[in-house]
Formats: structure tokens, sequence, C-alpha cells
């Protein structure tokens, strides 16, 4: 497996990358992508605006690779996107210079020492898609490499320990049981699905002590709008040993028309709902997701609710209890009971 610690040339996704300003603390995170503006040459390197909030706020706005070496600039700091809590996004671009290559391949869970193609970027409907047969998907940063893991839900709005909304609009990833997702350093690495290598999300967060591992993104074509990025920069094919091209996989099939209306269905339902639901002490997070039986995946979408933990009927107030179903618009939703705690590391790793 490619080691994102070095220097690469070309760039690609999920090597280290720092601000030359703190280039002391080592490498801060992890590239997700490269992209254009529109009527415009310029090329921007993707991740998260935490991951550069050194070069975003110092008058050196530099961006190294890796993040552990003063004279390896590859651009300089251009663009944020990142709202004060309840925040829809995290993430901000870099002019890069002619100082290296870039593609948009980077190590996936079978590949070895070679990279893969990441061809193109999933639209909301692929999403809803992915949600709804709970697809696979890894990522590869800077910490933990190459780390595999499932989509359970989208959109999730998640609550910190003091009651209040930090994050909308994000995906909720678990990885393997018993096993690791991501870790500090992690942040700006691209979530890519299992079949297809398509772009889902850039990692911005995990959910410290969650069984299984749990992990947030935010949809990469959101933040894409948000900075202003039309255009994600498809990669030349790759060629074998003889000469001959690869074809990049088929992309992740499009939701249905009925899946997508009951998705939003589903949506409208949570947003009328929740501001009840957030009125539950116990309750940390709500999304919708597909629903789980017996510790298995059903792929019906419902309403999640997360609990800081499930009790016995008998030992919750009625006014606290998550009811079975809720309606909206004349129809009825159902939910699913999961446990994660209220999210506690507000400081962004």
């Amino acid at each position: 497996m490619g080691d994102p610690t070095i220097i690469h040339n070309p760039l690609v996704q999920g090597i280290g990358i720092g601000s030359h300003a703190s280039v002391q603390a080592g490498n801060d995170g992890s590239i997700c992508c490269f992209v254009k503006k529109p009527g415009n040459a310029d090329v921007y390197m993707m991740t998260c605006d935490h991951v550069l909030v050194v070069a975003r706020i110092d008058n050196d706005h530099r961006v190294v690779q890796p993040g552990t070496q003063v004279n390896q600039v590859i651009g300089e700091w251009k663009q944020s996107f990142h709202p004060q809590p309840p925040s829809d996004g995290d993430s901000c671009l870099t002019l890069l210079s002619n100082a290296r290559g870039y593609v948009n391949r980077t190590y996936s869970p079978t590949s070895g020492q070679a990279l893969v193609n990441i061809p193109s970027v999933v639209n909301d409907s692929q999403l809803i898609q992915l949600v709804q047969t709970n697809a696979a998907v890894y990522k590869y940063g800077l910490t933990t490499r190459v780390t595999t893991g499932n989509i359970f839900a989208w959109p999730v709005t998640v609550r910190g320990s003091n009651g209040s909304v930090l994050f909308t609009d994000t995906i909720v990833v678990h990885g393997p049981q018993g096993g690791v997702w991501a870790a500090e350093g992690d942040s700006g690495s691209p979530l890519i699905t299992t079949q297809g290598n398509q772009l889902v999300g850039i990692n911005f967060e995990i959910e410290q002590g969650a069984a299984p591992p749990t992990g947030y993104a935010y949809p990469i074509n959101h933040q894409m709008a948000h900075l202003g990025v039309t255009e994600y920069i498809a990669p030349p094919k790759l060629v074998r040993a003889e000469g001959t091209e690869i074809e990049d996989p088929a992309p992740q099939p499009e939701a249905d028309p009925a899946l997508i209306a009951q998705h939003t269905k589903l949506v409208n339902a949570l947003n009328v709902h929740q501001p009840h639901l957030f009125g539950i002490p116990s309750v940390t997070h709500v999304g919708v997701g597909i629903k789980f039986k017996g510790g298995n995946p059903t792929q019906q979408l419902s309403i999640i609710v997360w609990v800081v933990e499930k009790k016995a009927l008998e030992h919750v107030p009625e006014i606290h209890r998550i009811p079975p179903h809720l309606e909206h618009a004349g129809e009825v939703f159902p939910t699913d009971l999961q446990v994660l705690p209220f999210f506690s590391n507000p400081r962004y790793h």
C-alpha cells in the first residue's frame, strides 16, 4: 500500500498535507480530490477547512505535501466553506502551483501498491441508492490508510454534548465491528464506493468510542457546490503493461423515482418531527437510513433516532418514548432506534 507520509508526484487522493505555517506540527490531514471552477483553467486541491485552518488564518497561506517538510510547497489556500454550527460543511480549496502533477487516483482495499482511478462523483440520486443498499465503501487517509465500511444513513443531524446541533447534511458510515474506520489525520480523505470507485464524500469527523466505529462525511457534490466548483477532474485511463487501456468501472446506479420520492417524504417527515425528537434528553442524532432487524440491514428506509442507550420500555417515561412510526401529511413512516453518544469532541481532529 502506498505511503501517504512521503512526497508524491503526482499528488493523489488521501495523502498527507499540512499548513506551511505549522509544519513543525506535522501532517494535518489528507487530500480529498482535484477540481476546477467554471471558465477557469486553475486547478484546486480540496480538503477539510479544519485541516488547513492555520493556512487560512495566518498571513502564510502556503500548503505543503507532506505536511512535515517546509520546502515542499504545492500551492496556497484560497477559499473555505465552514459555517458555524449547525454546520453543513467543512471544506476548502488550495490553488495548486506547477510544482507537482495531480490525478484523481488513490489506493483501494485490493490495489496493493497500485493506484486506482476515481473517475467521478456520485449525485444525490446515487447516494440515496447507496443508503438503501447499505453500500460498501472505503477510504484512504494519512493515518489509518485504507479502511472499509458501509454507508448507513443520510442526511443525519448530529448533536453535541451540550444538546446543540453541530452538523447537518451528514453521511454516517459504519466501519467494521471491532476494527477502525478513521483517526486523527484522516480528515479530508475521500469516501469512495467499493463498487465503481466513485467519490461519495469528504470525511471530516469520527465518533469517539462508538461501536461499530462511526465516521461522518459531507456529500462531495454539496461541498463542491458551496465552493463554486463545477468540475471534478476525471483521471486519464490507466494503461496495462502491454499498452492497452483499462476501462473505468461502471458508475453507481441511480435510485428509481419511487425510492427518491420515499426518501424525500422521510426527510420532510423528519424535519417536522425533529424539534420534538430533540426535546427528548437522550436523543443524540436523527436521520434517514436503513432499518435494522436482528442486527441485519433490511433495505427499508426509515427515520433513524439515535439515543445514548436503549432501555426497557417500562424504564422510559411515556413522553420520552420513540414511537415505532411517525406520521406526516397523512402517511406513516417507520422509525428505528440506534445507539450513539452525544458528539463529545467538537474541536475537530
